[in-house]
């Protein structure tokens, strides 16, 4: 009876070895965000991100001067580093969200 209790027990855990969630590649997400715009409003304000191969310009609706910083992105994750802050964002859809401090910053693709 031991053995065929064992017996049941390994079959049963080998089934587990064989079976799986969904398809973890199914990521809503684009390629590439090479010519895109991403925006964010916060009351009155505005940011822009548009990204190129290898930069992203943030722009402000308050006239303050754009900025442009380096950035990487691997399928969904972008990584925004001016080399003393890093954002790290992940994009779903027409959504791009960071998380600073606790907060989530939800950017709308354009």
């Amino acid at each position: 009876m031991k053995k065929l209790l064992f017996f049941a027990f390994a079959l049963l855990a080998l089934n587990f070895t064989f079976t799986s969630c969904s398809d973890d590649d199914d990521v809503n997400a684009p390629d590439s965000l090479v010519g895109t715009s991403w925006s964010w409003a916060q009351e009155e304000y505005i940011t822009t991100l548009t990204f190129s191969s290898s930069t992203v310009t943030f722009s402000y609706s308050d006239d303050e001067d754009d900025e442009i910083v380096p950035y990487t992105y691997s399928k969904p994750t972008v990584t925004i580093s001016d080399g003393e802050q890093t954002m790290i964002g992940t994009v779903d859809g027409n959504k791009l969200t960071f998380t600073v401090q606790g907060i989530q910053i939800v950017f709308t693709k354009q």
